[in-house]
């Protein structure tokens, strides 16, 4: 046949044949309808509510507490140097071990000292014995005055002999005590307990009195900390802190976390330093199992009180807009309304919102990023919405059904069948061979194909869309832009903590004179991701020290970027810039 119709089967029912193709149609037109049922079932019908998931707020206390960033250091910290010079023969005590106090530490060639000793005592018996002959040379004088054989000035003067030399004697006698002093310096002790230092001498150098630094002894236990709060910071308090309104300070160590003893203020600043804008501070610590050690960087929480009325909020549900802080807040229409807030410090994870809240509040805390003012909401988990079940079920009955809408498929009999075969064959309806025309059976698999074009399409946008998203911002630690304000300003106060706690003293900086600006890299989690030198005036110990100061905050930790900005920004490149003037006197 023409059109490649086996004969073999000619005997089949043309009607047949038709109700095959109508529902291998059917079947196409009901596949069709399913994946568009599919792809609609991805997205919530319009005008439907948005799930969310809320939490109540509760009021609640808290303690009225900020952290700082803090350095340790002995409670009694003692440079060991000689009192008298020599040499240097021996060390008595083992590096880094624990010394008593009055313990023997190193011994200095004593034989100089020895000699002067000796000497000493000699000078010391020479005036004895002339003392004795002054004595008796003047009561000898003493009896010939009386008999008038000599003149009265002969025996003033015997008087006079003696009385220098009792005062010869006593300086003989004090020469003496001080070779003895002398000679017991030549064995250097320990003036207190605690734990020694590395030795700065080998044995047999030449050591000065009083200049050459032997060693340390660091007292462990108590162990100090210092650290410093700004006027902003201490107006979160109320005011100046003083060791009557301090409770207790909690110290925090670089592993995140406390230790376990609380300390307590034992320093207060009476004035607020003229150049840092703080106030120096100092609590102690009992560190009788040596955990802590001197110049460790630690951070301190001081609690001075609690507050009452107050909501503690998880983090990622406070936003921040030009106008401050806010949350979103369902009402009783189940809208999502915007309320702002005034929040406090962190406590963990959580904010701690001061004003802005009434008790039993919604509060939502899913969906930030999506929601807008007014929209309406679903205060329930969003695995709760319901997904709409495919229709795919209904084919069966799309197949099964209808014999009688064959009898409009007969229209197929229209079609035009001049080729001679038709006459040949055996039934008149032959027609029916227009079996190529059952090529629309295969219309099924082109309509299960748009959804797959419409999914790659929406995949390619959205990697591009992810492609073009800016991942690094720069920006400068006085920034005035209202979504990183908030945050460079804590960033700021950190390192300038840090800044004040390595350099305290003007004459510290000394030698940091000059220029140099930095640009640090923070990550989304907090953590240190680069530091770089953008400009310098070429001194090498002022931009050492600032490398340092920048990695000392990275290894305590920065706080977390907030959800407004790891929203679309994965490093933040915060730019500082360190300026010292030359001292005068250079």
């Amino acid at each position: 046949m023409a059109f490649g119709f086996d004969q073999s089967n000619h005997h089949t029912s043309p009607v047949d044949h038709l109700m095959k193709v109508v529902a291998m149609l059917t079947i196409g037109v009901a596949l069709t309808a399913c994946g568009s049922n599919d792809q609609a079932s991805g997205q919530p019908p319009a005008g439907a509510a948005m799930p969310v998931n809320v939490i109540e707020a509760q009021p609640t206390s808290v303690p009225v507490s900020a952290e700082a960033v803090a350095q340790t250091e002995g409670a009694k910290e003692v440079e060991i140097r000689p009192r008298v010079g020599g040499i240097l023969l021996k060390r008595l005590y083992e590096e880094g071990a624990a010394v008593a106090a009055g313990q023997p530490m190193f011994l200095i060639d004593p034989v100089p000292y020895q000699n002067a000793l000796a000497q000493a005592k000699a000078q010391f018996a020479e005036q004895k014995a002339r003392i004795e002959q002054t004595r008796r040379e003047e009561n000898r004088l003493q009896g010939l005055l009386a008999t008038q054989s000599i003149s009265q000035r002969e025996y003033d003067n015997a008087v006079s002999d003696n009385a220098v030399a009792n005062a010869a004697l006593q300086q003989a006698e004090v020469r003496v005590r001080d070779a003895k002093l002398n000679l017991s310096y030549a064995t250097v002790t320990a003036p207190v307990a605690g734990v020694s230092g590395h030795f700065q001498f080998s044995e047999g150098a030449l050591v000065s009195a009083n200049t050459s630094l032997l060693t340390t002894i660091v007292q462990l236990s108590p162990i100090w900390v210092r650290f410093s709060f700004s006027d902003n910071e201490l107006a979160r308090f109320g005011g100046h802190l003083t060791e009557q309104n301090v409770q207790h300070v909690t110290l925090i160590l670089p592993d995140g976390s406390e230790y376990q003893q609380k300390g307590q203020l034992n320093f207060a600043a009476s004035r607020i330093d003229p150049l840092l804008g703080t106030q120096q501070l100092r609590a102690t610590f009992e560190n009788t199992d040596q955990r802590l050690l001197p110049g460790q960087f630690v951070r301190v929480r001081v609690t001075t009180g609690e507050r009452s009325g107050v909501f503690v909020v998880p983090q990622t549900a406070v936003m921040t807009s030009d106008l401050g802080r806010f949350v979103y807040v369902v009402n009783e229409k189940n809208a999502a309304t915007v309320r702002p807030v005034v929040a406090g410090n962190w406590l963990g994870t959580n904010w701690v919102i001061l004003e802005g809240l009434n008790a039993g509040d919604k509060i939502i805390v899913s969906n930030l990023i999506k929601l807008r003012p007014g929209a309406i909401v679903s205060p329930q988990a969003s695995e709760a919405t319901p997904i709409p079940a495919p229709k795919i079920v209904q084919t069966p009955e799309a197949v099964s059904a209808p014999t009688p809408p064959v009898a409009p498929v007969e229209v197929p009999e229209t079609t035009p069948m001049k080729a001679p075969e038709a006459a040949q064959a055996p039934e008149p309806k032959m027609p029916v061979t227009k079996a190529p025309e059952v090529a629309p059976i295969q219309t099924p698999a082109p309509a299960l194909t748009p959804s797959q074009p419409i999914t790659k399409a929406q995949i390619a946008r959205d990697y591009e869309a992810y492609q073009k998203r800016p991942k690094r911002k720069f920006i400068g630690a006085h920034t005035q832009e209202p979504r990183f304000a908030s945050y460079v300003k804590d960033w700021r106060l950190k390192i300038e903590q840090l800044e004040n706690l390595n350099y305290p003293e003007t004459a510290k900086r000394e030698k940091l004179y000059g220029a140099v600006q930095l640009t640090v890299g923070v990550k989304s989690d907090g953590s240190l991701e680069s530091v770089e030198i953008n400009r310098s005036s070429g001194n090498k110990i002022l931009d050492e020290a600032a490398i340092r100061i920048a990695k000392l905050a990275g290894q305590n930790g920065f706080a977390p970027l907030p959800p407004e900005i790891s929203q679309d920004i994965d490093i933040l490149h915060i730019t500082r810039t360190w300026v010292f003037k030359e001292p005068p006197s250079k």
